[in-house]
């Protein structure tokens, strides 16, 4: 999630919490019984999508993007949104599990310096 410290630092652990909640609320709803989805730690998580060809996986992390841009999930701040960025990649058989989550963490990163609120393909 985009600066969520500030979440925590603005509105309190609490809302924090519900922001957390309320992101995993809304990945949950958009997968399919074969999609693995878990919290890696702190405000990252990892979402696994097996049998999908690379076009359509972006098409659904920008929709799920676009949700999480117009959520209000803070009932006591109506006007309070967030973001988040993501690190797309396409696993390789020819690399370990750390080496492809790597991957997909310098892509996460790639797309939070090029501002946020957007995903970027590992290379």
């Amino acid at each position: 999630l985009d600066h969520f410290k500030r979440v925590n630092d603005t509105h309190g652990h609490h809302a924090g919490d519900v922001v957390l909640t309320h992101f995993a609320r809304l990945v949950e709803a958009t997968l399919r019984r074969e999609d693995g989805f878990g919290r890696l730690g702190g405000e990252e998580f990892m979402l696994l999508v097996p049998n999908i060809e690379p076009a359509d996986l972006a098409h659904k992390v920008d929709q799920l993007l676009a949700q999480v841009r117009h959520a209000a999930p803070l009932a006591e701040v109506p006007a309070f949104r967030y973001t988040c960025s993501a690190g797309l990649v396409m696993l390789s058989p020819e690399k370990d599990a750390i080496q492809n989550i790597r991957d997909a963490d310098r892509a996460l990163y790639a797309a939070k310096r090029s501002g946020r609120d957007r995903w970027e393909w590992a290379s």
